[in-house]
């Protein structure tokens, strides 16, 4: 659910325009592995394989803009609300709702959705044992000058 509210005054004293949106709109957050990333298989003796896969990560925010739903519209005829506004309003939102799936545990759940079908496709083909590892990101070092 959004909000968007804003008053304009005349002077600082007298309000000469006013206007107010609720609404809602569903929004979509998508995380995963890249494969292009980096997925390193290392098979191993007696049908076994370790798998490197990088971190999981959002990969995608989307507004489904047919799912707006208005709930309250207070507007003046001389300064409506455009839909330039609600489309910057929806954007502003999605670091906010970004970080509330981090904190759900959108990543741990990709990871694990990515290792399961992972592994099942591999003990498909003939692998038993499917063990798993995560790449670990290091910051590239500073650059020195000589």
């Amino acid at each position: 659910i959004i909000y968007i509210g804003e008053e304009t005054f005349l002077f600082k004293k007298i309000k000469v325009a006013e206007k107010e949106v609720l609404f809602s709109i569903d929004i979509v957050v998508q995380a995963g592995i890249d494969f292009k990333d980096g997925v390193l298989l290392i098979p191993g003796e007696k049908g076994e394989i370790t798998v490197t896969l990088p971190p999981a990560k959002i990969l995608m925010i989307d507004a489904d803009e047919p799912s707006i739903q208005l709930y309250f519209v207070r507007e003046n005829r001389r300064n409506p609300i455009s839909l330039l506004e609600y489309y910057d309003e929806i954007d502003r939102s999605k670091e906010q709702i970004r970080q509330d799936a981090l904190d759900r545990g959108i990543l741990y759940r990709a990871e694990e959705n990515a290792r399961r079908l992972l592994k099942n496709f591999l003990q498909l083909t003939g692998f038993h044992t499917v063990n798993f590892t995560r790449t670990v990101h290091t910051a590239p070092e500073p650059e020195t000058e000589p």
